[in-house]
């Protein structure tokens, strides 16, 4: 990520409470912060370039990204932005979850965040995005 766009889109405390997240995070389908390139680039590239997934593809990567997300829940984290675009695909064909700056910590989470990161003094603030928001909401 461009240090001029975190900076001018006053995005420094999600970037820190990303780090903060994924130093703490081991798993194969979850990006790290740094040092790990996932060549095949975003599974929504994927989708527009061709169409739609084989029934078989979609089945594996769900499978895939599902597992990632036990993992997070396990470890007492919510992710609140899963979207193809921060599905991104690694060089051998698997997919991991990347953005970590949304995330929210349940209450018997066992990962350290920022201090202000568990404050539910934003209850009605919006947090995702909002193409991928269900109706009701």
């Amino acid at each position: 990520m461009d240090k001029k766009f975190i900076t001018k889109e006053n995005k420094t405390a999600y970037v820190k409470l990303e780090r903060i997240v994924l130093d703490q995070l081991d798993h194969p389908g979850i990006v790290h912060m740094a040092l790990e390139s996932c060549e095949g680039g975003e599974l929504f590239d994927q989708i527009t370039r061709k169409g739609r997934l084989s029934e078989d593809e979609a089945r594996f990567y769900a499978a895939e990204v599902v597992d990632a997300l036990e993992y997070i829940h396990a470890m007492g984290l919510i992710h609140r932005d899963i979207k193809p675009e921060n599905l991104l695909f690694t060089a051998d064909g698997h997919i991991k979850i990347a953005d970590f700056g949304s995330v929210k910590p349940m209450q018997d989470s066992c990962i350290t965040v920022l201090p202000n990161a568990a404050s539910d003094d934003k209850a009605c603030t919006f947090v995702g995005t909002a193409a991928y928001v269900p109706p009701e909401k």
